[in-house]
C-alpha cells in the first residue's frame, strides 16, 4: 500500500524518454508500511476474532492474480 515508482533501468538506457523512469517500478513508503504492520499486529491480537484470512502482495498481476492464486494456491 502506498509507495512510489522509479524505473529498474540502467542509467542513461533511454535518455529520450526519461519522463517514464518513474512509471515502472513500485517503491515502499516507511510510514504506510508502520501503519499496516499496526493494523495486522492489532488484528492478529484478537486471535480467534481475527478478521483477516489472507493476506497477498498484488504485485502487477492486479486483483485477478490474487483471487486466482488465493483460490486455487
Amino acid at each position: 500500500m502506498g509507495g512510489g515508482a522509479a524505473s529498474s533501468m540502467a542509467f542513461g538506457q533511454n535518455d529520450a524518454r526519461a519522463d517514464l523512469d518513474f512509471n515502472a517500478v513500485q517503491r515502499g513508503d516507511a510510514e504506510m508500511e508502520q501503519k499496516m504492520n499496526r493494523v495486522v499486529r492489532a488484528c492478529i491480537e484478537l486471535g480467534a476474532k481475527n478478521p483477516i484470512v489472507s493476506i497477498h502482495d498484488q504485485g502487477a498481476g492486479g486483483n485477478c492474480n490474487v483471487l486466482k492464486e488465493i483460490i486455487e494456491p
